[in-house]
């Protein structure tokens, strides 16, 4: 990833990195050339590493930040020490490719879910390693595509192309209600607010983003909030954790919105041309994941490239994107996830590495806070970044107009 000198970011300091899984020696045969015989290393081969390698999938923290949690592309989830990324457990999760995993809340930061391409999500309690409840998606196999936990980790909520579904843990994972009308195709992703533990928010690939208060019966009377980003929402955040929702699509666009009135308040739909433009570089392939820096009031995107450089970007309010540190040296294959802890920025790839990278030297940038009640940009409510496209449109607040009742349940 190279840069214009007229965009200055900074290189990232890896502090330390970690093989998700054993890497295999190379093998000694009879066939073995005399120049890799002699050879001192036991490292394997980059072709051999590449045909072996255990994907890191994705990547959460617990609420009392000890502990990273990661899922494999070999079923297993592994826990480290978020500091030192020293291995602390691991386990076989699921039987087939894992989905998503979710932390537990402030009050048990024990806990993590997680589900599957087999068809189920689980709870599992991280300090025995031991599952505490496992449900099956409704109806039967096909994939549970995200969990999350909510309402004080007494409520387990699942995506699938059923719709979301609720399980009551405390009740041993009974099925509490569903919400089967507010998308119409799969829901991709499953996330409670941080700082609101009955708001749900939910991505589809129908293009929407909705939002609903889980303590209200019924799905018409939850849903408040509808906002469309035009293509499959694969992640759902509040990024300041008030009133902004960021909607990530599987196209490599970016939208925000506002939680309390479902409008678009800014959008990125070139986002990968828009940052090549913008931060000078030659090109990036794919998002890999967005934060939100409190200290600097700052959205931000880590990008990377295939063969595993990253950029950490600033985006403002007004569209404009800076570069804010790259990160090269650590991967070599595609990057899966990335998060910030403190003073770090942790990544996970296809090359069965995670990387630990300093970020405590950073520059100060000129973000925009997008906050509640904050307008974004200069005296405009909506903005386009990178270029026009149909990178989100402004949602709508949902009043009480009803819809065509239907049967439906209340999760709590």
């Amino acid at each position: 990833m190279e840069y214009c000198d007229s965009h200055p970011s900074m290189d990232y300091t890896l502090l330390h990195s970690a093989l998700a899984a054993p890497l295999p020696t190379p093998p000694t045969t009879s066939t073995t050339s005399t120049l890799a015989s002699s050879s001192s290393s036991l490292l394997p081969t980059l072709e051999e590493s590449e045909a072996t390698s255990v994907f890191i999938f994705d990547s959460v923290l617990t609420s009392d930040s000890s502990r990273l949690i990661t899922s494999l592309s070999n079923h297993e989830i592994c826990t480290w020490n978020s500091t030192t990324l020293a291995p602390v457990s691991r386990f076989a999760a699921h039987g087939a490719r894992i989905t998503d995993i979710q932390a537990g809340s402030s009050s048990q930061p024990h806990l993590l879910a997680s589900c599957a391409a087999d068809g189920t999500a689980s709870l599992w309690d991280l300090r025995t390693s031991s599952t505490v409840l496992t449900v099956q998606r409704p109806g039967g196999g096909g994939t549970v595509h995200s969990v999350a936990l909510g309402c004080d980790d007494t409520l387990m909520a699942t995506g699938s192309k059923d719709g979301a579904h609720f399980y009551d843990i405390r009740g041993g994972g009974t099925l509490l209600g569903e919400y089967v009308e507010s998308h119409s195709d799969d829901v991709l992703c499953v996330r409670f607010h941080p700082n609101k533990p009955t708001i749900l928010m939910t991505g589809g690939a129908d293009g929407l983003a909705c939002v609903f208060n889980v303590a209200v019966n019924g799905e018409d009377e939850a849903l408040m909030t509808v906002c469309n980003a035009q293509s499959d929402v694969i992640d759902v955040k509040s990024l300041d954790g008030d009133d902004v929702l960021c909607c990530q699509t599987s196209v490599e666009t970016l939208c925000l919105f506002r939680i309390s009135d479902g409008q678009c308040v800014a959008n990125w739909n070139n986002f990968r041309a828009a940052i090549s433009q913008s931060c000078g570089c030659d090109h990036v392939d794919y998002v890999v994941s967005t934060y939100y820096d409190y200290a600097q009031s700052q959205m931000h995107a880590l990008v990377g490239t295939f063969a595993g450089d990253l950029l950490d970007v600033g985006l403002n309010g007004d569209g404009t994107i800076v570069p804010c540190g790259r990160m090269s040296g650590g991967h070599y294959r595609p990057v899966r996830c990335g998060l910030r802890i403190g003073g770090m920025i942790v990544t996970g790839g296809e090359d069965t590495r995670l990387c630990a990278w300093s970020v405590s030297g950073e520059s100060g940038r000129s973000g925009v806070t997008v906050g509640s009640g904050v307008t974004v940009g200069s005296g405009v409510s909506g903005v386009s970044g990178g270029g026009g496209g149909s990178g989100g449109s402004a949602g709508k607040r949902v009043g009480k107009q009803k819809r065509a009742k239907k049967k439906t349940y209340s999760p709590y």
